[in-house]
């Protein structure tokens, strides 16, 4: 049995006032796996951009630190 079949309905609790209780249908199993797979291509995309933003933030680090560097060898050699 997977987790779809335990989503199949959600037993709330009525408030006092309108007093009872309320079964709220969910989606069938289709609309939870498409649900589900939406949320796993936005989390990758999210981890693509971030692993990209990250090597080229790496990337701008390394040139600065080499450029620093090439600063500091030429000011030696004066």
């Amino acid at each position: 049995m997977g987790p779809a079949a335990f989503l199949s309905l959600i037993h709330l609790d009525g408030d006092s006032q309108t007093g009872g209780n309320m079964l709220v249908p969910q989606g069938t199993t289709q609309e939870v796996e498409n649900v589900r797979v939406a949320l796993v291509l936005i989390a990758v995309g999210i981890v693509v951009f971030w692993r990209a933003v990250l090597r080229v933030l790496l990337a701008i680090i390394v040139v600065a630190v080499g450029e620093g560097a090439l600063v500091l060898l030429q000011g030696m050699h004066r």
